[in-house]
């Protein structure tokens, strides 16, 4: 949120708190980046224009010309002026009048209303104790009632719709559903439309007088920037809403709408969407949402989300009532050599065919081979599934579905990291529950009936523990996000773990996953939830793994400072290096006596350096002139 903007406001802040002395020339320097930034982040013009000049003005007065600190003055000037820009003080929601309170959500299609209007819902009920009515009148987007239906079941508010029909009548017709029911809260979700389309402006003065709801929203999406506030200003003038709520604040806002629209409109923003979820939705705090901007931080926001999902007496009253529980494969081999048990294992449980899944670059460097030679040998069927991408998608889950249905496997064999495995859980579980064939549904903790597919759990990094766990993450490319699911009827029925398989896989990725293994650890050791068993795991691997691959973590530098090359590639390219004239520039008043290794990393950070005085305007002649001086 605001990153640009903020990194911006930061850099030029920076400059005037190392100001002695706040002069004419240096604040309006300083001023012109801060312009500069406004009008990047899409704010208004004008409002840009008054930001700066009320800025101006109040920090080439006396009283900051004669700070001791005139650096944090200014910093505090800017701070008030975001503040009053953005409309100064929090809007509280009108709840007071005769039961039932409306809400009327209004806007352009896909600003995000059938949405909020549950987030909104959602947030009356919990924060105000309100019992809330969802009213579906958006009659003209198609599954836009069925969308909202969704929506209130998944938080258990009601949803009046009518199907088909006039908007207005609807809207009347669940206000007065509300009324004779007992709902002291209303919340309309019309249809997108846009400005200029009069007939459908006219239906909404038309629904607004016949139900004059307490509050009607305009949602804007904030991604679109002082576009927004264009289509805000048409919209107040035609409809005289009372507020603003602004969708996806949590994607790649460059913070014109939200700067821009209380001093346009002269209309405050009430509420924020945060995220996909229903729960996240923030009420608009002009003063936090400066302390972002200028990169100070939220903590009073950040302390209220903690005590809404944590309180310390609640936590402790549950830990006493919680039973210890682990849940465990059937059958665990570790060690050497610890495949060549697959086949005993598929064999004594009289499996007759295997559906492996592995990803393909297992396959194309020969890993997965390890494991199908030894079921070769043993004359065990098996067929490949490897439509398998690094963070799964659901696509990947539902071809792998249909591919193991063709197969007639009757066990899954999963080979590689974390994405093989929750690809192969998925798969399972879907096998036997076909009632979650969305995948969707699997998000969270799915009440799944049946235990999924024989799982024999093959491991190539040490990170994930997906071979012995209950979790797995899939991704939903549609939505952008990833959805973790817990399921103990997921977990594999035989976790195989052999070192020669993690060995097999490149160095720097080997050292990288035994490094997440640790830190596993440690929050293993660490969470409020551990116990004596859980300890005695998890301090273990601790001790182990800080003992005795203290290697890999050099591995893990090299890797990442170098990449993945060969000595001769180093060899050549440090010869290169040598010759550029940017390296010799900046070598000239430096010596270095690196290992050859380290010797190409610092020479690279010497090109950077050659580039940044060659900018500079300084040249080999006057570096050497000055050695010469020096000498003399």
């Amino acid at each position: 949120m605001f990153s640009q903007l903020t990194d911006s406001l930061e850099s030029t802040l920076k400059n005037l708190r190392g100001q002695g002395k706040l002069t004419e020339e240096n604040v309006a320097e300083s001023l012109r980046e801060v312009r500069r930034a406004f009008l990047e982040a899409d704010v208004n013009f004008n409002v840009t224009r008054d930001f700066v000049k009320s800025v101006k003005e109040k920090a080439l007065g006396s009283d900051v010309l004669l700070s001791v600190t005139p650096g944090q003055q200014i910093v505090k000037i800017i701070h008030d002026e975001l503040v009053n820009t953005m409309g100064g003080e929090t809007k509280e929601v009108s709840l007071t009048g005769q039961a039932p309170i409306g809400i009327m959500m209004v806007g352009l299609q896909g600003s995000g209303k059938t949405t909020f209007a549950g987030k909104i819902a959602l947030y009356m009920r919990s924060k105000k104790k309100r019992k809330p009515l969802l009213v579906a009148a958006d009659v003209y987007r198609p599954a836009a009632i069925k969308q909202l239906q969704v929506l209130g079941k998944s938080i258990g508010i009601p949803v009046y719709e009518e199907g088909q029909g006039n908007p207005v009548e609807i809207i009347k017709h669940g206000y007065e559903y509300a009324k004779e029911n007992g709902y002291d809260l209303v919340i309309y979700d019309t249809a997108g439309r846009l400005q200029i389309d009069e007939e459908l402006m006219v239906e909404l003065e038309q629904a607004s007088a016949a139900v004059k709801p307490n509050e009607i929203f305009f949602v804007a999406d904030a991604m679109i920037g002082q576009e927004a506030v264009n289509v805000a200003e048409t919209f107040f003038n035609r409809l005289n809403f009372t507020g603003v709520c602004l969708s996806k604040m949590d994607g790649d806002t460059r913070g014109g709408a939200a700067l821009s629209i209380k001093k346009m409109t002269g209309v405050p923003i009430c509420f924020v969407g945060l995220g996909e979820k229903l729960s996240d939705i923030d009420v608009f705090h002009p003063d936090r949402m400066a302390n972002r901007i200028l990169g100070m931080g939220d903590i009073v926001s950040l302390v209220e989300r903690a005590q809404e999902v944590f309180d310390e007496k609640t936590a402790l009253e549950m830990e006493k009532k919680m039973a210890n529980r682990f849940v465990l494969n059937e059958t665990s081999y570790h060690g050497k050599g610890a495949i060549n048990e697959i086949a005993t294992e598929i064999k004594a449980r009289a499996f007759k065919k295997a559906f492996v899944c592995s990803d393909p670059d297992l396959i194309k460097f020969g890993v997965t081979t390890k494991v199908t030679d030894i079921l070769d040998k043993a004359e065990i069927p098996y067929e490949i599934y490897s439509n398998i991408k690094p963070n799964p998608t659901i696509e990947n889950v539902q071809t792998g579905v249909e591919a193991f249905k063709k197969s007639g496997a009757d066990c899954i064999v999963a080979i590689g990291g974390g994405s093989s495995m929750d690809t192969a859980k998925a798969i399972g579980i879907i096998i036997t529950n076909p009632e979650f064939a969305d995948v969707r549904s699997l998000e969270g903790v799915a009440p799944t009936k049946n235990p999924c597919v024989p799982i024999i759990a093959v491991p190539t990094t040490a990170g994930t523990a997906a071979e012995v766990t209950i979790n797995y993450v899939i991704t939903d490319v549609e939505k952008d996000r990833k959805m973790v699911c817990v399921d103990v009827h997921d977990i594999p029925v035989v976790a195989v773990v052999d070192s020669e398989m993690m060995a097999s896989m490149p160095k720097g990725l080997t050292a990288f996953t035994g490094m997440d293994a640790l830190t596993h650890a440690i929050e293993g050791y660490t969470t409020r939830g551990a116990w004596e068993l859980s300890d005695m795991f998890h301090f273990k691997a601790i001790q182990l793994i800080s003992q005795k691959e203290r290697p890999l973590v050099h591995s893990a530098k090299v890797y990442y400072l170098y990449g993945d090359v060969t000595d001769e590639q180093v060899e050549k390219e440090i010869e290169r290096m040598k010759q550029t004239p940017e390296v010799k520039l900046a070598k000239k008043d430096e010596q270095i006596r690196y290992r050859r290794r380290q010797y190409l990393y610092c020479l690279r950070q010497y090109e950077k350096k050659g580039k940044a005085l060659m900018e500079a305007g300084i040249t080999m002649e006057m570096l050497e002139k000055m050695d010469n001086e020096s000498e003399d």
